[in-house]
């Protein structure tokens, strides 16, 4: 399946131009409830900790790979563990995750 964009992050993991989370993702399918989340590892030796936003920034600083986010309990300013990475080949998928998530109705 040529447009099988699951099928190409199986094949070629992940090109960063491309990243969005769930929330920005559309399905081919609106009948379905049915969504998938990949579960990753990323491959990061040298993490640059912040503890404040940068949103401009478009790579760590020289002699980091990766740029982690601080968590609160440690004076930082996000509830749970958050990295980014600028390279494509430091994505890793290795496993798939399939859930149905149902309309909110009130």
């Amino acid at each position: 399946m040529p447009n099988c964009s699951f099928c190409g992050i199986l094949r070629n993991s992940f090109r960063l131009s491309k990243s969005e989370a769930d929330d920005y993702a559309v399905s081919i399918n609106p009948g379905s409830w049915l969504h998938a989340i990949f579960l990753c590892q990323v491959a990061s030796n040298r993490p640059q900790r912040m503890r404040s936003t940068c949103p401009y920034r478009t790579a760590p600083d020289t002699g980091y790979d990766s740029v982690e986010a601080v968590l609160f309990r440690d004076g930082g300013i996000v509830n749970y563990p958050e990295m980014v990475v600028h390279r494509d080949d430091a994505i890793i998928p290795v496993a798939v995750i399939m859930y149905e998530r149902f309309p909110f109705i009130e």
